[in-house]
């Protein structure tokens, strides 16, 4: 207009939505448009503490193409950001609740927490920890991980597999993914199942392994029932032989699922993603039978059913937490290949993406920060070793809580040396455990707030919340083996006597291990006589 008055706002550091076409170079293009524009930085920020801002300053000037901006708050100080390194993702979710229990000692209300992350995969491992110990939670912008539909399609695949009479789930995954069973087919199916007295899963099998018994099947109809009962009886014959997660891998490919969920958009890769943490949990059962691990899912989906209270921590993405804040963030799951993302490493534009959703993060926070990350996590169905973010390295030591990322690496790595892996010798791991909780908090912290969560939990149990089960026990036997079924696992053979001249590991030994799958020996040393 004649007048030139235009007027734009907008902070390129925040744009974490390039994947649904935002573009943080539009508010460049804007000034190189009106050059004549006055720019005016709105530095001050309202929120959070100054420890919080300078952290997240150092993190974002990593970016190029961007306005500088010296964010600065009237709450000076503040509370160091805590970094910590735990040894999986269940312990980062046990570690995480814990202390959020503890924080409700010192005067925290639930609701002023929120614990993000990169991908919805990653709360499977939260949830669980909250509903293990009978705590609510609130999950924003995701249905519940039991609750998601790719989960109930995989649920539903292993129930009709140890169940067929399980018309419910048959129901289900008959025609999932669509494979050319229609309405008309599966009321034949159901009919023809019935005059026999059979449930339709049951009639499938008769089709597939009974070359005599007498159907109305024929043409197209008869082809595609007959293919999918065939899948089915194979599944079975293999169900008490395999382990719960090689079965899955197994139905996952037959069925070519990952085409059917995945379909290139941001969304169909967190629907796969999910499909392969659940197939992590069914890794994770080791040498249980189906029917065990079916009811552990059971027992946990149908609490994940209850209904949400509002006074309770908040679970949610990175993505689903901007523009909100909390007195209190914990980001999880800080390590390459997560934030940043493993589709980012390649791309220079991504991985500031990646940067930019960090700082959103980090931005959220009003009073403390937790900053957590694994040495082994689970993903895509492999347990594997993990490697801190980069994102971790540009924050200032002095900002922080505890020792340096590349420190901790190496306490973990000597305490993990340190562990036992015999049958009855777990309480080295749990001293190391609530060592680790500890480090949490101040160690010249005398003013008796903290708790350890394990004595919370015994207080508790009075209270009529059920108490959590004790870990499990590492598994026994001098070497890593795979684990095998329940009913083909032979006498474990009595360990060979160890030579005196050193451990039975090498350093840079491939080894595999019953629960943490593949590996390479950072280090072996010999203990007393272990």
């Amino acid at each position: 207009s004649p007048q030139n008055n235009l007027f734009a706002v907008g902070d390129s550091d925040q744009s974490i939505y390039r994947w649904r076409g935002a573009d943080f170079r539009n508010i460049n293009r804007f000034r190189q448009h009106y050059p004549a524009a006055q720019l005016i930085l709105l530095e001050q920020n309202y929120r959070s503490t100054q420890i919080i801002l300078d952290a997240a300053k150092a993190v974002i000037r990593r970016n190029s193409d961007r306005v500088d901006k010296e964010l600065f708050t009237e709450r000076e100080g503040g509370v160091p950001i805590v970094v910590r390194e735990v040894y999986t993702e269940k312990e980062e979710a046990d570690l995480v609740v814990d202390t959020i229990r503890a924080l409700q000692l010192e005067g925290y209300s639930p609701s002023s927490v929120a614990i993000m992350y990169r991908t919805n995969a990653q709360s499977r491992a939260l949830e669980e920890a909250f509903l293990e110990r009978g705590m609510p939670y609130k999950l924003v912008g995701a249905t519940r991980f039991y609750s998601r539909r790719e989960i109930k399609d995989v649920v539903a695949y292993l129930r009709v597999v140890h169940n067929p009479a399980d018309a419910v789930s048959f129901n289900r995954i008959v025609n999932t993914p669509t494979r050319g069973i229609g309405r008309k087919t599966q009321d034949q199916l159901a009919g023809w199942a019935q005059r026999n007295g059979w449930q339709p899963a049951e009639a499938l099998l008769h089709l597939a392994s009974d070359p005599t018994v007498q159907h109305p099947f024929s043409g197209r109809a008869l082809n595609t029932l007959s293919d999918f009962g065939q899948m089915l009886y194979n599944w079975i014959t293999i169900r008490d032989k395999v382990l719960v997660g090689d079965l899955v891998d197994r139905i996952l490919d037959d069925i070519n699922y990952k085409s059917y969920v995945d379909d290139g958009t941001e969304e169909g890769q967190g629907r796969w993603e999910n499909v392969m943490e659940f197939r992590g949990v069914a890794d994770l059962a080791q040498d249980a039978e189906l029917s065990e691990f079916l009811e552990q899912v059971s027992l946990v989906s149908e609490v994940d059913d209850l209904e949400e209270e509002q006074h309770a921590p908040t679970l949610l993405t990175l993505h689903a937490a901007k523009g909100l804040e909390f007195p209190i963030v914990f980001i999880t799951g800080l390590e390459e290949g997560i934030l940043p993302h493993s589709r980012s490493l390649e791309e220079p534009e991504e991985l500031e993406e990646e940067r930019r959703l960090f700082y959103v993060g980090l931005t959220r926070a009003e009073d403390r920060v937790y900053l957590l990350y694994s040495f082994r996590r689970n993903v895509f169905g492999q347990s594997d070793l993990a490697v801190p973010s980069r994102f971790l390295a540009d924050i200032p030591a002095e900002l922080t809580d505890g020792l340096n990322v590349s420190r901790q690496r190496e306490q973990t790595v000597r305490q993990a040396s340190s562990w036992s892996w015999h049958q009855g010798e777990s309480r080295q791991r749990d001293r190391v455990d609530r060592q680790q909780r500890r480090r949490w908090y101040d160690d010249d912290d005398d003013d008796g707030w903290y708790r350890d969560p394990d004595e919370v939990r015994g207080r508790r149990y009075g209270s009529g919340q059920r108490p959590r089960a004790e870990s499990t026990p590492l598994p026994s036997g001098p070497g890593y083996v795979t684990s095998r079924r329940r009913s083909e696992s032979a006498p474990a053979d009595k360990p060979a006597p160890r030579a005196e001249s050193g451990p039975s590991f090498r350093t840079g030994q491939k080894v595999r291990h019953a629960r943490f799958g593949d590996g390479i020996v950072v280090e072996s040393k010999v203990t007393g006589d272990d």
